[in-house]
């Protein structure tokens, strides 16, 4: 997995990745999720997870915690097509969403990523 193309893909996953911001990617599963999120510390803005190989749920289980995860203002953020999962800081992921609404980023989004990104703003 080539970092740069990873972060690269948010507009401000670039600069967090050259601030030294980034950890990872880690192989992990749920147990490894959890771990990271009753440590952390804010050290990382971001940390990448390739679910392991046998983790075949692990979409699925992201999203069925995001409430949990939320009581520690982080949140697990899977991505099914590229098959890593971002976990980071909620409160700062929707102040930078809220920046990218006003501009054309959101503009191929579908109806499926809108519901995503309006559920976690709430």
């Amino acid at each position: 997995m080539n970092l740069s193309n990873l972060v690269s893909e948010c507009p401000f996953g670039l600069q967090a990745l050259e601030d030294g911001l980034v950890k990872g990617p880690i192989i992990g599963n749920s147990k490894t999720i959890v771990h990271e999120i009753k440590k952390w510390n804010d050290e990382f803005e971001v940390i990448i997870i390739n679910p392991s190989f046998y983790w075949l749920n692990y979409y699925d289980w992201c999203i069925e915690n995001e409430k949990l995860f939320a009581t520690y203002d982080l949140i697990a953020i899977p991505n099914e097509k590229r098959k890593y999962i971002l976990l980071q800081r909620l409160s700062k992921l929707n102040k930078v969403s809220k920046k990218l609404q006003e501009t054309n980023y959101y503009k191929d989004y579908t109806k499926e990523q809108w519901q995503h990104i309006e559920r976690r703003e709430k």
